[in-house]
């Protein structure tokens, strides 16, 4: 009945299809990290891979530690962008090429890192290692399989049979202008497995690790008339930092191949067709040094802004608006994209009129641009002119400079509610003269003096046992203190239940730390988070599982109103909704934090465990 009534009120039902449209839409955003392996099953000696996945920004990444395995490879970068409906998804990912020596069981830990500003961990793999067996013709390398036992006998070679090559992109280049350098091991005999090599050096360039292009697959090519079994191990991206020539120096390490010969015939059948054997050996390869030339880009004609920028760039920008009250916020956009150095290039900051603040950019890094987004508050009406300065860089393809013009936009600056005065910010630097003092220096008197003898000696005394016993007593609290925690810890969701109105008035804190105008996005964020952290550990769910529907659910199962389940899921829709529209008036937050407190409040009086 009173399902029907709210209904048929337009309002509420418009307002009722907002919250589920934006708790579905958080819900398809959601942030994953996980962590997945090529195999779980992999045979001593085999290199397999794992790889470290997030669906968000993913910042100061902690690998697990690989203690049971040898790392052969990585870590390898890599990131991807889909746009879908005008949705962008960014994922990124970072892998590993791993050996197990020995047969058995172990377990790759968690690793962890920041999506999109949220701490969050990968779940454990259990690895199993099986004993070495018979040879494989697949071609793929994670699946090669080599007996238990190398020979001792050392194989001969010409030096042609297996070596590394460092391939670079170009042999010359403009110095900022990115080149790729890539490693790959060269056989005539197929590659079993790969020992540990150590990861190339670079001096004197900007450098960044990119996927390989190998994988697990062993591949083959033709080199000056031969054919050889090829894999990549190393693939960089390199930016130089000085002209001249840059020396890469050479890489060694150990690899597994495996060679086929005749062996002993065992019957007629064998004496008659032949029959093949193998046998691994261990060599070691060594790639020679590859020069790269560096040429300094001209001094004729470079223009005065030009930040280092090589390549063919665009450049263009977008404010948010063009008229808006005294002390409220906008946002300029300045998009750059193309191809070239595009990591390491920045714009020039806006020109702004005096009495703006700025605030330093967002940046957003996708496969062929890069966004700044900055925040300016005007603190002064009036009418102004703010003004993104021209972009320079030295095009590959004319071989000479580029300068692409200013662009201007006008800002209309209206007085702020309730006629206040523009307001004028100022830092003045408080000078005040200390006075001189003769009394600085005490000095010692001088004899004759009085002595007296004290009467009561403090050993022995009431305040001589009490300090005494003092750190006993707060050793045998915190022994008390400790053995409750380590009970209570021993049924997590009990300790969280325990803890859950804690844990939220503490992020609450935080966001009433963070209620100044720069910190707009950081407030709703700590609010939204306290929010969460109570209502997954009071209905004890996880955050995979926090929807609106399931909430309200479990609340009014567990005794709170209809009412007040209904009000945790306005106020979180809420606070959504301001954390990401931007420019919005921040006045009225220390309103909405007492409404969260209250809902609190009110739900654990009417929550029933």
């Amino acid at each position: 009945m009173c399902f029907s009534l709210v209904w048929r009120n337009t309002y509420m039902r418009g307002a009722f299809c907002k919250i589920l449209f934006l708790l579905s839409y958080t819900a398809c955003l959601a942030q994953k990290f996980e962590a997945v392996v090529s195999s779980r099953q992999v045979q001593a000696g085999q290199m397999f891979e794992v790889r470290f996945t997030s669906t968000g920004m993913m910042t100061s990444f902690s690998p697990p530690s690989f203690k049971d395995f040898e790392v052969v490879g990585g870590p390898n970068q890599s990131s991807s962008i889909q746009i879908i409906n005008g949705i962008i998804n960014q994922s990124q990912s970072i892998s590993y090429y791993l050996v197990a020596r020995k047969e058995g069981k172990y377990t790759i830990g968690s690793a962890s890192a920041n999506v999109d500003g949220q701490r969050m961990s990968t779940n454990p793999i259990t690895i199993e290692v099986l004993p070495g067996g018979s040879p494989s013709n697949s071609g793929n390398l994670s699946q090669n399989q080599q007996p238990q036992d190398f020979s001792d006998q050392k194989f001969e070679a010409d030096g042609r049979d297996y070596f590394i090559r460092t391939i670079l992109s170009k042999n010359k280049c403009m110095k900022g202008e990115f080149v790729i350098v890539s490693q790959r091991i060269y056989s005539k005999h197929p590659i079993v497995s790969i020992e540990k090599f150590d990861p190339p050096s670079y001096e004197g360039v900007w450098s960044q690790t990119l996927q390989t292009t190998s994988g697990n697959q062993l591949q083959t090519e033709v080199l000056n008339g031969e054919q050889y079994y090829s894999f990549e191990i190393f693939r960089h991206q390199v930016s130089p930092t000085q002209a001249g020539k840059i020396v890469f120096k050479p890489i060694e390490g150990t690899i597994v191949i495996r060679k086929a010969y005749q062996g002993k015939p065992r019957n007629i059948w064998e004496q008659f067709f032949g029959t093949q054997s193998y046998q691994d050996f261990r060599v070691q390869v060594k790639s020679n040094a590859v020069e790269l030339n560096v040429m300094e880009l001209p001094v004729t004609g470079r223009p005065d802004n030009f930040n280092g920028a090589i390549g063919e760039f665009q450049i263009r920008s977008d404010i948010s608006r063009k008229e808006l009250k005294q002390n409220e916020a906008l946002n300029l956009k300045i998009i750059i994209s193309g191809k070239g150095n595009l990591q390491t290039v920045e714009p020039s900051k806006p020109e702004l009129p005096e009495g703006f603040e700025l605030y330093d950019p967002k940046v957003t890094e996708y496969a062929s641009s890069k966004v700044f987004d900055y925040l300016i508050i005007p603190r002064a009406e009036g009418e102004y002119t703010i003004v993104v300065p021209p972009f320079s860089y030295f095009s590959l393809e004319k071989k000479q400079y580029v300068t692409i013009p200013a662009l201007e936009y006008p800002i209309k600056v209206l007085p702020g509610t309730g006629g206040t005065t523009p307001q004028v910010f100022q830092s003045q630097q408080l000078q005040q003269e200390i006075p001189a003092s003769d009394e600085d220096i005490r000095y010692i008197k001088k004899f004759p003096f009085e002595v007296q003898k004290q009467s009561e000696r403090f050993t022995g005394s009431g305040w001589f046992w009490m300090m005494y016993g003092l750190p006993w007593l707060g050793f045998a609290v915190l022994l008390f203190v400790m053995n409750r925690r380590k009970q209570s810890m021993l049924n997590p969701e009990e300790f969280m239940f325990r803890r859950a109105s804690r844990s939220a008035y503490r992020m609450l804190e935080l966001a009433n730390k963070e209620k100044s105008a720069s910190e707009h996005e950081k407030f709703y964020l700590y609010v939204m988070q306290g929010m969460q952290h109570y209502l997954c550990a009071k209905l004890k769910i996880g955050l995979s599982e926090f929807s609106s529907s399931h909430v309200f659910e479990k609340l009014t199962q567990n005794g709170v109103t209809k009412e007040t389940a209904q009000k945790w899921i306005d106020l979180y829709s809420l606070a959504e909704q301001a954390r990401y529209a931007p420019g919005i008036n921040i006045s009225g937050k220390d309103e909405f934090l007492n409404e969260v407190k209250t809902i609190l409040n009110k739900t654990e009086k009417e929550f029933k465990a």
